[in-house]
């Protein structure tokens, strides 16, 4: 994952991959709590993602060490 300066706002990073795709494309969303940052990410999906989304902090530093929030998403 590249680098970035994080902003001074409550903020979360989450990571979304798509079944069938070895890509794994990450977002930074300004939210208050981890589930409206993954109520966000996931509002934005195209109709008909499925995959698998991830939600941490910078505390946590990587979903791969524990995210907060981990949810499979099959939008119609």
């Amino acid at each position: 994952m590249q680098t970035v300066t994080c902003p001074p706002l409550q903020h979360f990073h989450v990571v979304f991959e798509q079944a069938g795709s070895l890509l794994r494309p990450s977002r930074m969303v300004i939210a208050p709590t981890p589930e409206m940052a993954l109520g966000d990410l996931i509002s934005r999906l195209p109709k008909g993602w499925r995959g698998g989304v991830s939600v941490f902090d910078d505390q946590v530093g990587h979903e791969d060490e524990m995210p907060i929030l981990h949810s499979y998403v099959g939008n119609s």
